[in-house]
């Protein structure tokens, strides 16, 4: 397990407890998160890489566009893909969420 993949459960267990996380909480796992999420995004382009080269492959092979779209998607590969897809839309909720949270806060702060 990576960093990244780390803040994310840890934001996610404290959201599923009762009460409220500090917006401080929020904000810095957001900012962290934010910075480690550009090697998930580079990995994600090579993973799509990959992926594209093996349906090229199937093609080349002399399978048709349908049965290599079929074998490309059925495989490993192509699931890590979407669930790396996944994971980076997720991180990047929680940081627009961080800054949406945050951003409350110091409205609330600023109104009393």
């Amino acid at each position: 397990m990576n960093t990244s993949q780390s803040i994310v459960e840890q934001l996610q267990e404290m959201a599923q407890q009762p009460g409220m996380i500090d917006a401080n909480t929020w904000l810095t796992g957001a900012m962290k998160l934010r910075v480690l999420i550009q090697n998930e995004q580079e990995k994600m382009v090579d993973l799509e890489r990959e992926v594209q080269r093996m349906k090229a492959g199937y093609l080349s092979d002399g399978d048709s566009a349908t049965a290599a779209k079929i074998k490309t998607e059925t495989s490993d590969l192509f699931v890590e893909t979407k669930k790396l897809e996944v994971f980076i839309k997720t991180a990047l909720d929680i940081v627009l969420l961080a800054k949406k949270f945050a951003s409350t806060e110091v409205d609330i702060y600023k109104a009393h």
